[in-house]
């Protein structure tokens, strides 16, 4: 198999799986205290790269890297925490999949990428898409009010487009573990401060989810931010920004089949949201 196509399966299911992770998370912690830890914990797992490697650092590109690990690595996990306290862990996925929307269009926009018609048209039917779903209530009713925590996930998905565009740009002879280390080494020490300033310990210790909680935070940071940024870092220099955020193709597919699992619901509205956001993006991969 050729190891774009492996990488790219790695990652779809573990971050399709992230979803899920979250909303067992919020059960005892709140989105902020979610994200600070998340971030957090990556850091910790960083920091021994960071050590080893330390002679080796380059600050040649440092405005970039922070660029990359403010949007890339410390604003969407606490749009999603925050976001997934009020919409469906599945939706989040969902939504999550206009990355790949928002990927072209900053690359358009702000790094002079090309546009075609299939891919403008794409883009709009991803957007008619997405604005289905913040305007669908849960309960199935279309149009009814508008979701402003769907919006933070937008947010994130946009944050993400400019995170994936800088590092084909600017960052693309990095060390994939390198840059990841030191993105988290920026954000994570300003979200451990955080983090003890509020009640989590108290929260792990006498909270009757707080540990089982604490530990699905724990696989979160670990596998769906350490280990698959390393991952997502080396396929976007080996590629190319648009086909690296085309991960988010089976994103949605795996963190439905994990919200199905749990119980949750999907009405017409959001299949008729989910099939023009992934019709979207099959028509920002085809050249005309």
């Amino acid at each position: 198999m050729n190891n774009k196509w492996l990488l790219i399966g790695i990652l779809s299911f573990i971050w399709g799986s992230s979803f899920i992770l979250m909303k067992r998370g919020l059960i005892a912690f709140s989105g902020t205290q979610l994200a600070s830890m998340r971030i957090g914990i990556s850091c910790l797992v960083f920091l021994p790269v960071i050590i080893f490697h330390r002679k080796s650092l380059s600050t040649k590109n440092l405005k970039p890297i922070i660029a990359m690990g403010i949007l890339g690595n410390g604003i969407p996990p606490f749009m999603f925490a925050i976001a997934q306290q009020h919409i469906n862990s599945s939706l989040a996925g969902v939504l999550n999949s206009m990355t790949v929307i928002f990927t072209l269009v900053v690359g358009i926009l702000f790094f002079k990428e090309r546009g075609t018609k299939n891919k403008i048209i794409g883009v709009i039917l991803g957007f008619v898409g997405t604005t289905i779903l913040t305007l669908s209530k849960e309960a199935g009713g279309l149009l009814q009010a508008f979701n402003w925590f769907a919006s933070l996930v937008l947010v994130a998905t946009i944050c993400y487009g400019f995170s994936v565009n800088i590092i084909k740009r600017y960052l693309n002879d990095e060390d994939p573990l390198l840059l990841a280390a030191m993105t988290f080494m920026i954000i994570g020490p300003p979200c451990i401060v955080y983090l003890f300033s509020t009640d989590f310990i108290k929260i792990i210790t006498y909270h009757p989810e707080g540990l089982t909680s604490f530990l699905y935070i724990v696989i979160l940071a670990i596998m769906g931010t350490t280990f698959t940024k390393v991952l997502f870092n080396h396929l976007v220099q080996q590629t190319n920004s648009v086909f690296a955020s085309g991960v988010t193709y089976l994103i949605p597919i795996v963190a439905l089949c994990w919200g199905i699992w749990d119980g949750e619901s999907l009405y017409w509205t959001s299949f008729i949201g989910i099939g023009l956001i992934l019709g979207g993006i099959l028509l920002t991969r085809i050249n005309n």
